[in-house]
Formats: structure tokens, sequence, C-alpha cells
């Protein structure tokens, strides 16, 4: 079936943006330019099954440069050969991942050996501990590392989870075919929905196929540094460790009701992805309410510290967007007058030069016909260098400044804006 149109999704220029909040719940939007000479992106890529050189060519053939991920772009496999598409016709994208949106944990053993071949009389297992907080895990996919070498025709490797090495209960099985070459260094097999698993309890997978002929290699470490467990070979354990990771998931969101994101994971994302030459940044949330918006901070700033070349993105609610959404209605109520000016001091990041817009919220019923608001951004609340003085107006409860792109003098700079300094226009 071919791809639905690729025309239809065409959204025009887009900025990546840098989210600051106030107190008075202002939002500043810096516009660094991240594609010259500016970009044109679509936010719903080709599904995984679909993602193939003739949809990027015809996404190219758009002028299209940047893709937003999703549409189950969401994991390390699909979006592995989203950016090798991507890279290949000269588009940008900013990465979806699964880890930024769900209350997850991982066990990864990474590959610092050889590793051992799959036929139909060769099983390789490892047993492996759930993480030890919380509960209600639900094991989700494990990935593991093929090098390739060998992938008969229509080979097929199955991976079993049992309750341990003597298989006295089967918990799920999942299956996929592989053609040589593979696609991916580290496939991944996904397990039936729903699989929840007892906290800090051993748990034996084990990987099998009905091909008569070598299927690998898959990849092991040279000892068993994975204190969780160890592999087996035909059911007899051995002094390695498969090179595997586990992802679980609970149904809870990470970012609200006290949940953080594991900042393993993130640094294990960022590390992953970030030497991509494909990679524009990441797509860290869509539409979220303020109340997330200082965890979000958090996340992004950890992403930032392992990944500082690359763009981390919210993508904000639309007008539509309700004042619970918004935090407004846990604002504190300030009037601006002529005389009597409100202000907001705020910092901006390492890497932040450029304001492009400044977004005020205010309520629209205080003000009368022909009035306007003017805004002042200052060096300091003394006010004693201005850095750029401009002028807004609107009829709705969202306040937009065009700063034409002021540039700042140095980043991380201290500024204050003179926020609603009460004019009449005549």
């Amino acid at each position: 079936m071919p791809f639905p149109s690729f025309r239809q999704k065409i959204i025009g220029s887009l900025t990546v943006s840098i989210l600051l909040s106030t107190a008075f719940g202002s939002i500043l939007f810096a516009s660094p330019p991240l594609v010259d000479p500016f970009s044109i992106r679509i936010t719903v890529p080709p599904h995984p099954s679909q993602a193939n050189m003739n949809t990027y060519a015809e996404i190219q053939n758009m002028n299209v440069n940047v893709i937003v991920g999703g549409n189950e772009n969401v994991t390390k496999t699909t979006n592995e050969k989203a950016l090798n598409l991507a890279e290949a016709h000269g588009i940008k994208i900013l990465v979806d991942d699964w880890g930024f949106h769900w209350k997850t944990e991982m066990l990864k053993q990474a590959t610092t050996g050889s590793g051992s071949y799959l036929r139909n009389d060769i099983r390789i297992g490892q047993t492996f501990t759930t993480p030890t907080a919380g509960t209600g895990w639900i094991m989700e996919r494990v990935e593991f590392q093929l090098d390739g070498t060998s992938c008969p025709a229509g080979a097929t490797v199955t991976l079993s989870v049992y309750d341990s090495p003597a298989k006295n209960q089967l918990i799920a099985n999942a299956s996929r075919i592989f053609t040589c070459p593979s696609e991916t260094t580290h496939p991944e097999l996904l397990l039936p929905r729903n699989l929840t698993m007892d906290s800090n309890a051993s748990y034996y997978m084990e990987f099998a196929t009905t091909s008569p002929n070598n299927v690998g290699l898959l990849k092991t470490s040279d000892a068993d540094v994975y204190e969780g467990g160890q592999a087996y070979v035909n059911g007899v354990p051995q002094s390695t460790d498969l090179a595997f990771e586990i992802r679980f998931y609970q149904p809870e969101r990470p970012y609200s009701d006290g949940n953080t994101q594991s900042t393993v994971l993130l640094d294990d994302l960022a590390n992953h992805y970030q030497a991509h030459p494909a990679l524009l940044g990441y797509s860290l949330w869509d539409e979220p309410s303020s109340a997330l918006f200082t965890k979000l901070e958090d996340a992004a700033k950890r992403l930032h510290q392992i990944d500082p070349n690359h763009a981390v993105k919210v993508n904000l609610l639309p007008t539509y967007a309700t004042n619970s959404q918004l935090g407004l209605d846990q604002l504190a109520s300030d009037t601006a007058t002529s005389i009597q000016p409100i202000g907001q001091t705020f910092q901006t990041s390492v890497t932040q030069t450029t304001i492009s817009t400044i977004q005020l919220w205010f309520d629209s019923a205080s003000f009368q016909g022909g009035e306007s608001v003017t805004l002042a951004l200052w060096d300091s609340p003394a006010k004693v260098a201005t850095n750029l003085r401009i002028v807004g107006w609107t009829a709705e409860r969202r306040f937009f400044f065009w700063a034409r792109s002021y540039r700042f003098k140095a980043p991380s700079a201290n500024m204050y804006i003179d926020r609603f300094t009460h004019t009449i226009m005549v």
C-alpha cells in the first residue's frame, strides 16, 4: 500500500524552540536557524513498515528537510532505519523515542567480546533480574546484538521468556524473521502487551531458531559482568553474558505525579543517537501542560549535558489549551498601569543567542479599545541599559512580541523584561 500523500503533511517553516517559563507564566522562544536557509517539515513520518528509499525520495522531492519523529518510529531499531534513510536523502530528523514518554527502566549489558551462533541444535539464553524499585513493571521489548555474518534466507529467531533456566513455566515468546544483510545491528523483539513481571525477580530468556544453518553471531561479553544473571548455551551456564537491552515500563507517564525519567535511560538515548549525521535533535514531548515544564526542563538539561550539539524540542499546546493546562488558574493576578510596570528576570541558556518571540498571558477583559502594551528588555532590574523595546497588542488572552531575532551580546546573559508598561495608543 503506498504511503499517504506527504504533501498534505507540510506545516511550513520550522524553528526548534528553547523554552523558558517565568513566574508569570510567560514563555520565551529562542529560534536559531537549525537548517539553512530555512526548514520545511512533516510531522507524520512514514510508518516503519512503509519506510523505504521510495517514500523518503518522495519526501525529498517535496523539498522537505526536517522530519519530526513518531508514527511508531519510537525505538532504536526503527529510528536507526529512519535516520539512515533520511541521511541518504539529505533530511534531518527530530528523533522521538518511547524512552522520553513512559516511566521506564532498562537492563543493559554491552558487548565486549565475540559471540555465539544460533542453530536448530544451539539455544542461547540469559538470566536477568527485574527492576527493584516500584511494582507493576511491564517487560516491553528485548534488544540483542547481531553482527549479521550469517543470516540464512527466511531464518526465524524466537525469543522465549521463562521462570528460570529449568523452563518450568513459559511466560511469553516473540519471533522475527531475518535476512542478511540485516537492516540493523541491534534487532529487537517486541513482547506481548501487558506482560507484567514481579519486581526484583529472576527470569530466563532464550533465543532459538529452526534453521539448520548458523544464524548470528549473537554477541556476548568477555566475562560474566552483569551481576543480575549470566549466559547459557543449551541450558549450560557460561562464564559470559549476552549483549542485550531489556526495556521495562510502567503505565504511568514520567514527569507527573512525582515521577522523574531515569537519567540512565536519558544518557543511553543521547549516547546512542548523537553521532548520527541525520540527527537534528530530540522530540521530547508533545503538548505538555505547564505542570510538566520543570521536569521536562530537567530532562532537556540532562540530554544537553550528554549531547550539547543537538536541540531538544517541546511542542507546546495550541490556542485551544485550557487555563488549567496552561497553569493560568494557579497564577497570582497583578495589574500593570502606566505608573506600575511588572517585570521578570530570566537567564538565557549556554547555547542560546537569540530571541525571536516573547509570548505573554493576560486578562484581555481588562483592556480597553486602543490600549497597548510595551515590552522592554533590560540588562537587569536596575534598568541601566535597555537592550530592546518592542510594542504589541491583541484582543485575545495571548500576547506576542516579535523581537526580530534579537541577538544577545553574550550567551548565558542575565536579562530583565519590563513587562506590561501600560500605555494608551492614540
